[in-house]
Formats: C-alpha cells, structure tokens, sequence
C-alpha cells in the first residue's frame, strides 16, 4: 500500500506544480537536505484499514517561489503566513489526489486539514511500527520532499 500512496503522491506533487505554477517537476533522486527543511505541509489520514500521515517539506526560498508563483506575487511579497497558507495548500491539493484515487479501494478514507510545521531543520518523527519512504520532487525553484508515513490497523 505504501507504494500506491508514493506513486499517487508523487505524481499529485507534479500535476499541482504544472497546474498551479506552470512548472514541470519530476521524481528526483536527490533528497533536500535535513538541515535545509525550513517548512512543512502535513495531512494525516485514517480508512479503516490504515492511517498516516503525508508531509511535503521545503526549503524556506523554495516554499517563497512556489507560493509567489501559485498567487501571482513577487517573492518579496510573500510574508510568513501567506507562505504557511501556501503550503498548507499545496499539501491540500496533494493529499486531495489520495482521497479520489483510493475512495473506492479504501472504505471511508478521511484526511485531516493540513497542519503546518516550521523551524530550520525540524523534523517529524516515525510513527512507532509505520512503514515510511522520504521521496523527492525536483523543479526549477528547488526540491518539494515527499514523506510518508503508513500503520496497518488491525
């Protein structure tokens, strides 16, 4: 089920990169730095079946133009919590896609709204026996990391 959520969620990351920014994104070998993370977008979701949590990371200059670009602003314009909406958003339209592509497959999938986390470096902790996977989205403005985080539940 974890790959079905990263491929889902990969190909969400790119589709809402050329829709909302008419930018194009591919999967990336390369991973953001832990220490550059200044920024993250968080969903979780529970079915009956399983719950996590999905988390796009950014770089604080990469959230900057990705945000300035999905409103139509100058860089220099977006302040903080117009930033922190932007992601909180962009995680939004992201996690949005796993709801249509897995309604049928997964009896009531419900996600939370998002919930934003931020402070250079921060990091998210494993959920105690969750299968996770760290993925990367690269385009023009940098690297959006992709992480998720799955339970079974019995």
């Amino acid at each position: 089920m974890l790959d079905q959520f990263r491929d889902t969620s990969l190909r969400g990351t790119i589709d809402m990169l050329s829709m909302m920014m008419g930018m194009e994104g591919s999967i990336s070998e390369t991973a953001l730095p832990p220490e550059e993370i200044y920024v993250s977008g968080i969903v979780s979701f529970r079915s009956s079946t399983v719950s996590g949590l999905v988390s796009l990371r950014f770089a604080r200059d990469t959230a900057v133009a990705l945000v300035s670009m999905m409103l139509g602003m100058e860089a220099d314009e977006v302040d903080d919590e117009t930033m922190f909406d932007g992601v909180g958003e962009m995680t939004n339209i992201v996690c949005g896609q796993l709801k249509v592509d897995f309604s049928r497959e997964l009896e009531s999938l419900d996600i939370s709204i998002p919930s934003i986390i931020h402070g250079k470096g921060h990091r998210i902790n494993v959920f105690h026996g969750a299968e996770s996977g760290e993925y990367a989205v690269a385009c023009d403005s940098g690297t959006i990391a992709l992480r998720i985080e799955m339970c079974s539940d019995k």
